[in-house]
């Protein structure tokens, strides 16, 4: 999956203080954020700024 690969892969060989990231609208419990974006704002060890 996506969000896993980078929370737990790219964003530990980068260090990155801040993750910018794009959101599209969904239906349902992700409404506002699409799954990857949620899985990502939720286990990232840096800020994330989601774009919509």
């Amino acid at each position: 999956m996506p969000g896993d690969v980078l929370v737990n892969e790219a964003i530990p060989q980068v260090k990155p203080d801040l993750l910018i990231v794009g959101a599209e609208t969904k239906v349902g419990a992700h409404r506002h954020f699409g799954s990857q974006v949620a899985y990502v704002v939720r286990y990232a060890p840096c800020t994330v700024t989601v774009a919509r």
